[in-house]
């Protein structure tokens, strides 16, 4: 992640924090238990001076016997290192989690079974580029002769505020968002002006085309209200689109009968939904005064104006100065603002007081935070559950996400840019949209480059196999749902998608296999044609054979007819397939349903053929299975691969219709 708090080089820090690591390791151990309470002695030495000298050192801090930590129930770092969880949200399964797990595992034999000859130690690791900036605290726990006996696969990190005496020389900090308070605010625009000012991948601000309608702020934080505004066809101007869960039926949305209302009549943010009321003050936060929202500009009961606003998706995200992603919210009714949502692991830590002499020898007490590893786990929030929700992540150029940690913006020249120099680690999932952006490339590479066909290729499949596992309310939208993302692609690589199949790589595209998730029972939506994946509901879509293939243009010839492009034309070779199981030519099946062979085919059926499209690196053929619905036309049951390509391909071609 890219942090708006750059590390400092040490050769830029100013002397005075040299003097301040001075005299920390050089001032005598002269505290007692009633200056530092909730610390024992050890653990007072280890913060002062030459205890201080030790923790830096390449040995390290020499605290005391494992076995005497259990005791130390006072002492808030050695209850810390003895009680709490070392590894933090890190998922490797592992049964050594803090130091009590070495004597009392919950599953196995101990790993030190003489407690009272093993000891703990603690090192200061530094950054590799500055060696005078602290990063880390390491935990070892070595035997007596100096074995090591434990270590945890993650050191514990290091924070202090910045404005923190020793903050110069310390590179975490805390996380400074505050859910809840309206101060945080500000922050965000430090997140926009950062990505502006610093990406030259990404747009600059400028006036775009507005959407038909917008919702124009005015007022000051808290009270600001909200008025719908029709623009006119060459409006432009900078406004921020919203990007939530609804959560069931809209109590309030625009509609025919409200229309005139809600144009001449103000709402305020106390007469809307948490949500929406939260969009309302992160725009006008970010110094922008147009926002855009489906559910109160589009008219949810007009079926032709929601048909001409779907067209626009694309445009409508994508000309967004930003688009505000409400992560944690199931409902519009939740809000993201002052949210008690947890998804993540909570970490654990502890603040240690620290002395240290000022400049003018004034002594001070300071704290340092250690904590262990944090994982912002994005792919488990609401949002990124949804189907329409896929295309409000892809299009824009920037997402300003609201996680249940704190905010951060994904955008083209970077995936993750945060507030500050947190410890967070940001994890990349298979269900999230903003990952298949790069496909592996640099960020500072477009993620689109026209006449990149293996890149266009890779990128589909990933768009595919993540929009099958989001959700919908309605399952006739999941067509609708994905026509932003193929606008955006249209735009670069060119080409046309009818039904999710492009014309650019027809016979890749075609040859998607089904696989049913868990126990649900894939159902066919009868206004999608069968040769489109996305006339399949409940299941896995698999179009890995897009890329195996690259760029075979096939030994069929598809032709996509006319609006609505409902139906395909093939030329190919059309075989029976009982002919084929008869010559035992059949390698693999995989059924639309996802039934094994011997379930789905019928030996009575006499209508079942094999419509060939290609040939395999290894010499066979990959088919659609298909269902004669009437002469010369064809429904989709699922893919074949099967042997004699020779004998097979010497068959004469037909031109048939794909339903």
């Amino acid at each position: 992640p890219l942090s708006l708090t750059s590390p400092l080089q040490w050769e830029n820090i100013p002397t005075n924090a040299l003097e301040k690591l001075r005299y920390i390791r050089s001032r005598a151990d002269t505290s007692t238990a009633e200056d530092e309470p909730s610390l024992c002695r050890q653990c007072r030495k280890m913060a002062h001076g030459p205890g201080i000298a030790e923790l830096f050192s390449p040995s390290g801090f020499k605290h005391s016997q494992l076995s005497t930590f259990a005791i130390r129930t006072d002492c808030m770092l050695c209850q810390f290192l003895w009680r709490e969880d070392l590894l933090g949200s890190m998922n490797q399964a592992n049964r050594i989690r803090r130091l009590s797990d070495l004597v009392k595992p919950m599953t196995g034999p101990p790993a030190v079974k003489e407690p009272s000859k093993a000891f703990v130690v603690l090192i200061a690791l530094k950054q590799d580029t500055s060696p005078e900036i602290w990063r880390y605290l390491d935990v070892k726990v070595i035997s007596d002769r100096g074995r090591l006996l434990w270590q945890p696969l993650h050191s514990l990190q290091v924070a202090v505020p910045d404005d923190d005496p020793f903050a110069d020389f310390i590179y975490w900090r805390p996380v400074r968002w505050v859910y809840g308070s309206l101060n945080s605010l500000p922050m965000l625009r430090e997140l926009l002006n950062y990505c502006c000012g610093n990406h030259a991948s990404c747009p600059q601000l400028s006036a775009k085309p507005l959407p038909t309608r917008i919702l124009r702020i005015s007022g000051q934080t808290p009270h600001l209200s909200l008025t719908l505004h029709e623009t006119s066809p060459d409006a432009v101007g900078e406004y921020i689109a919203l990007s939530y869960c609804w959560g069931g039926p809209q109590q309030l949305c625009l509609t025919t009968q409200n229309l005139k209302d809600f144009k001449e009549v103000a709402l305020a943010i106390t007469q809307l939904p948490q949500t929406l009321s939260d969009a309302a003050l992160v725009t006008n936060a970010l110094g922008i005064h147009f926002l855009w929202v489906d559910a109160l500009c589009i008219i949810q009961d007009s079926a032709e104006d929601k048909e001409l606003e779907i067209e626009k998706m694309c445009a409508i995200y994508e000309n967004s100065v930003v688009t505000i992603a409400a992560s944690t919210s199931k409902s519009v009714q939740d809000g993201f603002l002052d949210t008690n949502a947890s998804y993540n692991t909570e970490s654990a830590s502890c603040t240690i007081p620290i002395p240290f002499q000022s400049e003018c020898g004034e002594e001070k007490w300071t704290s340092v935070t250690f904590s262990s590893t944090r994982t912002q786990h994005t792919d488990i929030f609401p949002i990124n559950k949804r189907g329409w929700t896929f295309q409000e992540a892809f299009v824009p150029h920037r997402l300003l996400v609201f996680g249940d940690i704190e905010p951060f913006m994904r955008c083209r020249s970077s995936d993750t840019v945060v507030l500050s120099l947190t410890a967070l680690s940001y994890y990349n999932s298979r269900i999230e949209p903003r990952r298949v952006l790069y496909g592996g490339r640099p960020y500072n590479s477009s993620y689109m480059e026209a006449n990149d066909d293996r890149q266009f290729r890779r990128l589909w499949l990933y768009i595919v196999e993540q929009y099958c596992l989001r959700t919908f309310g309605f399952e006739a939208d999941r067509p609708l749902a994905i026509r932003g993302v193929i606008q955006s692609l249209q735009s670069v690589y060119g080409g046309q998608c009818y039904h999710g199949i492009w014309s650019i790589c027809p016979i890749g595209c075609l040859l998607w296999r089904s696989y049913p998730r868990d126990a649900a029972t894939p159902a066919r939506q009868p206004e999608v044609p069968t040769w489109s994946w996305l006339s399949l509901s409940f299941t896995d879509i698999d179009l890995s054979l897009l890329e195996l293939l690259g760029n075979d243009d096939g030994t069929a010839i598809v032709r996509f007819t006319d609006a609505p492009h409902s139906t395909l034309q093939i030329t190919c070779q059309v075989l029976l397939e009982d002919e084929v199981l008869k010559a035992d030519d059949i390698v693999a099946y995989w059924d639309d349903y996802g039934r094994e062979w011997s379930e789905a085919y019928d030996p009575e059926w006499e209508d079942l053929f094999l419509l060939v499209l290609t040939t395999t690196a290894d010499q066979k053929l990959l088919t659609i299975e298909a269902v004669r619905e009437s002469e010369g036309a064809y429904r989709r049951r699922g893919v074949m691969e099967i042997r004699g390509v020779e004998k097979w391909l010497a068959q004469p071609y037909q031109t048939v219709k794909l339903l």
